[in-house]
């Protein structure tokens, strides 16, 4: 029986195939992710994240090769995905555009209503969804979405995702848009969902400061493929390479990097600010 929550082999995807236009988005894709794993994609505009993502929940269906969740392959086509979709929610980049309610509590309860469960079934998901991103039912239920700011409506997009229940997250790109402080809350939301819940995350981010805060493995794509699986901590202080393929490295990998070649070398070597007082602090002495 397998291990693994999520499964990819040799995906290939097409876009348009037999036209003029057809174009090769996947090109022979392979990985895996465990349950309650985080895991960061990463990669160029154009690298084939997103195709990837729309993938792991049937959204896109492969062109070649199989991608499998909790043991059950996706049909290339047809057959009923509604297993699957619960078990893999799939948040896009600006998902509050996806909204269209009247009221947040009709928002959410959008999905458990197309899973065909009873009334009270949904108000308990509903509630306990909104809860979970810091949205109280009972201050906001009632309130239109459009009403919410930025990072109200990104929170309560994911709710609506929260409400199937899912045991694995995928995000396209969670923080894009929001301020500093929207995206550190948000971050941290979905770090204390992975350890309260056992959740599984793919975050797809371009700022590598986000995933070395939320994901301990980081895949990463270039022209469809697959160059690099390992560590994060391993490929963040890669910092010439991910500039090969696209990539920043955070900016304390980069000044790390630095540091090193003048001789003073901090270990380990700090990918967050946390990280970083933290070495800096025991160099110092200051407890």
């Amino acid at each position: 029986m397998s291990t693994s929550l999520l499964e990819i082999f040799d995906l290939v995807h097409v876009y348009m195939p037999g036209t003029p236009f057809e174009r090769r988005a996947l090109d022979g894709v392979s990985l895996r992710v465990a349950p309650g794993e985080a895991l960061g994609l990463a990669g160029a505009s154009g690298s084939g994240k997103s195709t990837l993502a729309q993938h792991m929940n049937g959204l896109l269906r492969p062109t070649e090769g199989s991608v499998r969740v909790d043991g059950l392959e996706i049909p290339r086509r047809g057959g009923d995905l509604g297993g699957v979709r619960a078990t893999v929610g799939l948040l896009f980049q600006f998902p509050e555009q996806q909204l269209f309610e009247e009221t947040l509590e009709q928002d959410v309860a959008f999905g458990p209503r197309n899973l065909g469960l009873p009334p009270a079934e949904i108000r308990e998901r509903v509630a306990e969804a909104l809860d979970l991103v810091g949205l109280p039912a009972s201050r906001f239920a009632g309130r239109s979405p459009f009403a919410l700011s930025g990072g109200e409506r990104r929170r309560a997009a994911l709710a609506g995702v929260l409400a199937m229940r899912p045991r694995c997250l995928v995000l396209d790109e969670p923080t894009a848009g929001l301020d500093p402080r929207g995206a550190t809350a948000l971050l941290e939301l979905l770090a204390r969902l992975r350890e309260e819940r056992g959740m599984s995350l793919v975050v797809i981010s371009h700022r590598m400061e986000d995933l070395a805060r939320l994901v301990e493995r980081m895949v990463v794509l270039s022209h469809g493929r697959v160059v690099g699986d390992a560590p994060i901590r391993e490929l963040l202080h890669r910092t010439e390479w991910l500039g090969d393929h696209g990539l920043e490295a955070p900016a304390l990998s980069r000044l790390s990097a630095r540091w090193a070649q003048e001789g003073l070398s901090l270990e380990p070597a700090p990918l967050t600010v946390s990280e970083a007082e933290m070495v800096l602090r025991g160099r110092l002495c200051l407890g």
